[in-house]
């Protein structure tokens, strides 16, 4: 696991320290027209200190179509590519536009570079994009204040952006050497995104698998749909808030409820 963050020209050189993390994420691009004031000091910096980097593009699909958004962000991020992960920054109004603009814009990124971006998603967005992990497009997600973040339908995240203040910092799901496949022209190759899932699967079947017996001791994320499920009968217990489970089986049946509700 790698700790970094991601800055703009919102943050000067001055705001993070070199010493502190193993990577730095740069606004690069925004729509056909911006071009981020700030991002080749904040490169330059990184590459003195030996920091792995990488790029995003904040979307603007209101304004534009997204082959033209993906052209003038690879314009950008020319002399990087090869060295840097690429992502696509979708959030605010452009959510209004789907999984089928995002996806354009990450296949025409991957033709033009050779390299498969990731998308940054809020944890609450990420459900309605399972086409993009269909398409294997790795998931960077937004998720502050919590030590589990959502990340369905991912199996899990890329990147994790676990706080937004007052600099705004991530995780990655890997070691330096993954880092350097998924910007690499190629890209990570879906055998070693098993792979990388097995080792992180295996990790968390050695944990303790704690065992919530009363509503009380399931965290918050998981607690309305809980108290739904002992209502409901799906959880058997002694009628009072019983709900003698692990992480693990929750784990599968939260999803459960959740889509059940989303269609019904």
């Amino acid at each position: 696991m790698l700790k970094g963050c991601d800055v703009s020209s919102w943050q000067s050189t001055s705001d993070w320290g070199a010493g502190e993390y193993d990577f730095v994420i740069m606004k690069a691009s925004e729509g056909v027209t911006v071009t981020d004031s700030a991002a080749s000091a904040h490169y330059r910096k990184a590459e003195v200190a030996g920091l792995l980097t990488g790029f995003y593009h904040y979307a603007r699909p209101e304004y534009n179509t997204a082959r033209a958004e993906a052209r003038y962000f690879v314009s950008v991020i020319k002399p990087y590519i090869g060295k840097s992960i690429l992502a696509l920054d979708y959030e605010g109004r452009a959510l209004a536009y789907g999984a089928e603009w995002a996806k354009r814009w990450l296949d025409e990124v991957t033709d033009l570079t050779g390299v498969k971006p990731v998308i940054y998603l809020q944890g609450s967005a990420a459900k309605n994009y399972g086409a993009l992990l269909d398409a294997d497009y790795g998931l960077w997600v937004a998720h502050w204040g919590t030590s589990d973040p959502w990340i369905s339908p991912w199996p899990y995240y890329t990147l994790w952006q676990y706080r937004g203040d007052p600099l705004d910092l991530d995780y990655f799901n890997g070691d330096r050497a993954a880092w350097l496949k998924y910007a690499a022209i190629g890209g990570q190759q879906k055998e070693d995104k098993v792979g990388d899932f097995l080792t992180q699967f295996k990790k968390a079947r050695d944990q303790v698998d704690p065992l919530y017996k009363n509503l009380a001791d399931v965290p918050d994320y998981w607690r309305a749909e809980v108290k739904e499920l002992i209502d409901a009968g799906a959880i058997q217990g002694d009628g009072v808030n019983q709900v003698g489970k692990r992480r693990s089986e929750l784990e599968a049946l939260i999803p459960a409820i959740r889509y059940y509700k989303a269609v019904k």
